[in-house]
């Protein structure tokens, strides 16, 4: 069984609670483990999935697995419990009924487009606010950073979500990455999801927070559904205000890391239609790179390795900032 496999498993199983959440809300806790455990068998006899179900060497795997995916729908379960949002779109795709149409990027100094293909794993609504959330199963690729949204590489949701937002009625209220792995860390945890809280950006409104997290308050700070903490200074608690810790995006930063995500994604279309294919890559990405070989790493691109040695501040909304040289 390979990473993908596990991967696509998890995530097909996510999909069909997913669905089952769209059409009941909120399910009993205790109901959970013998819909996964069908949806699980259901899953094993299909064509994609028969090969991985029948080998002997697979079968701890695959029992281990069971268990990840109880707990990640708990989690899902638990998450939607405390949050006034309910899930609208589940896989959806460009292009399909009551979603939204296939996106198209013009190619520049002609009159030709290219169409975009995309699906997002759940999107939730409340009232006209709208989050995205993508679940990711390998270690640490939930994590976000404004500097890799900056160098383009984590662009996909926010353009998922300018593409939504242009076709359907709703603002955004998040984009959002869901680790579906439990972390065994010693300490003192918030609850037995902690290690699944969705990272990503937030909007920085109060009112949505609490739509987003319900359990917020003075004696309970920091949230286990999304990765924030409200402040418990003596003047916001003084004002009886909810005020994010580590602040969101405001609408205005929202709307810009949109039209950011945009033209990163036209840029990189336009480069590669117009033949522009030298590797200007990241330091260490040719350490799993298939294709090292082929522009033969170090022989004559070795000038052309970029470094992220620089942090990125969003209020203006890029500023950027060069980290201290060790």
């Amino acid at each position: 069984m390979q990473a993908t496999d596990i991967g696509t498993l998890l995530h097909a199983v996510l999909e069909r609670f997913g669905r089952k959440l769209s059409r009941e809300g909120v399910q009993r806790m205790e109901d959970i483990p013998s819909f996964v455990h069908s949806t699980f068998d259901k899953l094993l006899v299909t064509p994609e999935f028969e090969n991985i179900a029948f080998g002997e060497e697979n079968k701890a795997l695959i029992s281990a697995l069971r268990v990840e995916a109880v707990r990640a729908c708990e989690a899902v379960n638990y998450q939607m419990q405390h949050s006034k949002y309910q899930v609208k779109f589940i896989e959806a795709k460009f292009g399909t009924e009551g979603f939204a149409p296939i996106p198209e990027i013009a190619i520049v100094n002609t009159q030709k487009r290219v169409k975009i293909s995309g699906k997002i794993d759940r999107a939730d609504v409340c009232g006209g606010k709208l989050r995205i959330i993508d679940y990711k199963t390998s270690k640490n690729s939930a994590d976000f950073k404004l500097l890799n949204f900056y160098l383009g590489k984590k662009i996909q949701l926010f353009y998922y979500m300018a593409a939504i937002i242009d076709s359907l009625p709703y603002s955004p209220s998040g984009a959002y990455y869901l680790p579906v792995h439990k972390e065994y860390t010693e300490g003192d945890v918030l609850s037995p999801y902690s290690s699944y809280c969705m990272q990503g950006m937030p909007l920085d409104d109060s009112v949505d927070l609490l739509c987003q997290d319900d359990q917020f308050s003075y004696e309970h700070p920091k949230s286990d559904i999304i990765k924030a903490d409200i402040s418990t200074s003596k003047e916001v608690v003084g004002r009886d205000e909810i005020v994010l810790k580590s602040r969101g995006a405001s609408a205005e930063e929202f709307d810009l890391m949109l039209k950011y995500a945009r033209q990163v994604l036209a840029g990189a279309i336009n480069d590669i239609y117009c033949g522009y294919i030298e590797p200007t890559h990241f330091e260490g990405s040719c350490e799993y790179c298939k294709f090292r070989n082929i522009c033969r790493k170090g022989v004559y691109v070795v000038d052309k390795i970029r470094t992220d040695n620089f942090d990125v501040d969003k209020t203006a909304p890029f500023v950027i900032k060069k980290k201290e040289e060790k």
